[in-house]
């Protein structure tokens, strides 16, 4: 299909993603001016290793976004489709407001789901990604015995939360089945949890625990990376990192979370030097952003090579 003969929003979701993916790299290149001012002497090795195994769990993750999407409904026509949408939508993110992602893969891929399926199955992601981003962080942080009274807060709010949506969904049912006039109304809120509990969500559940597994080596070895910090000091690090995510994933205003994520990190983990805790805030957004770059631009390509 020629450019001319292209509806008008596929030619706009196209602009987008150029500008998206323009976007990011002006965002890499400011991490890296950042890092190479600041001179810090590393184990290039190490950081290399941990660098891959982060792209590697952030592939591996793309298996939340494939049974997530699939149990609320999503008829995809390969697993690569689904990356492509995935890790495209991943790139946008990166952009001020955090919503274009989604506005993507409702425009982009109309055949693959219907508006209504694409925000049911991303809010049942984004409620996934961050139990777990949450649950990693508190196992961690209590191995570690350190900040022990937060981390069974939070470890403890965690566990409950399936329980409590569980509840809720029950009870909304319960509330349908007696009132026929809210049923529609009610449907909206038992989309999500009926994902969650799927068999379908569970694989999910099981593949974003693999993830998590080594996305935790990835921290161990960006540890060892680090000059007088060992693979221990990575784990921590990137416990406090990841709670720090959590605060900013869900800040609107500022592309990915930038600032909001920072000052969070810089308060959790106040017990470093201060140039340590201005290397990690920058190098780990800088790895994650470019594990996003990659696999954006290797799907993205390798998707739409057939269709251009």
């Amino acid at each position: 299909m020629s450019w001319r003969k292209k509806p008008i929003w596929l030619i706009l979701a196209a602009l987008i993603t150029l500008g998206s993916f323009i976007w990011l790299v002006l965002l890499l290149k400011d991490g890296f001016i950042q890092i190479m001012e600041q001179g810090i002497s590393l184990n290039t090795s190490a950081l290399a290793l941990s660098w891959i195994l982060a792209v590697a769990a952030t592939f591996i993750s793309s298996q939340i976004f494939f049974n997530i999407m699939q149990a609320s409904g999503a008829r995809f026509s390969s697993f690569h489709e689904a990356c492509e949408l995935n890790f495209t939508a991943q790139v946008m993110r990166h952009l001020p407001g955090r919503f274009f992602g989604i506005a993507y893969q409702v425009v982009k891929a109309k055949h693959v789901a219907n508006t209504a399926e694409w925000i049911y199955g991303n809010i049942a992601i984004i409620l996934l990604s961050t139990w777990l981003a949450l649950l990693f962080s508190s196992i961690i942080l209590i191995a570690l015995e350190k900040n022990m009274a937060l981390a069974f807060m939070i470890l403890i709010s965690t566990l409950s939360a399936p329980f409590i949506i569980y509840g809720v969904n029950l009870l909304l049912g319960h509330f349908s089945s007696k009132n026929p006039k809210i049923e529609k109304f009610i449907k909206i809120f038992h989309a999500v949890p009926k994902a969650l509990f799927s068999a379908k969500g569970r694989r999910a559940l099981a593949w974003g625990t693999f993830s998590w597994c080594v996305y935790a080596m990835a921290w161990a070895a960006f540890g060892e990376a680090l000059p007088l910090a060992s693979w221990h000091d990575g784990l921590m690090l990137g416990a406090l990192y990841t709670l720090a995510w959590a605060i900013g994933f869900f800040s609107l205003i500022t592309p990915s979370g930038l600032g909001v994520r920072e000052l969070a990190f810089a308060l959790l983990a106040s017990s470093y030097p201060p140039e340590i805790l201005l290397f990690v805030s920058v190098a780990a957004r800088l790895g994650l952003m470019l594990a996003d770059f990659v696999l954006g631009i290797v799907f993205l390509l390798t998707t739409n090579r057939a269709s251009l």
